[in-house]
């Protein structure tokens, strides 16, 4: 998957979910706290971290992270830490 097509957006994201997403996809921009708790699969802490807004977008964010991004930028703290330091996750 190209980081390309991640740009297409998703109805189901607010605004500042999506622009925050795209700008870590793409960018390597780091994310605020709770989205990094997502990245890195650490669904206990992201529910603490969570606005109201936030817990109501927890499964569309899940579900765009699967079909919509590189599949080295999220699912573990190492794999956060890798895409934001521009390397890729060692197959």
């Amino acid at each position: 998957m190209t980081q390309q097509s991640f740009l297409k957006c998703s109805p189901m994201l607010s605004v500042r979910h999506y622009d925050a997403l795209q700008r870590y996809v793409v960018d390597r921009i780091p994310t605020g706290s709770f989205l990094h708790a997502v990245l890195c699969n650490d669904l206990i802490d992201a529910i603490g971290r969570a606005d109201s807004e936030s817990v109501g977008e927890l499964q569309a964010i899940i579900t765009f992270l699967f079909n919509d991004a590189p599949q080295d930028c999220y699912g573990s703290p190492e794999k956060v830490a890798r895409w934001l330091a521009g390397r890729e996750v060692a197959r």
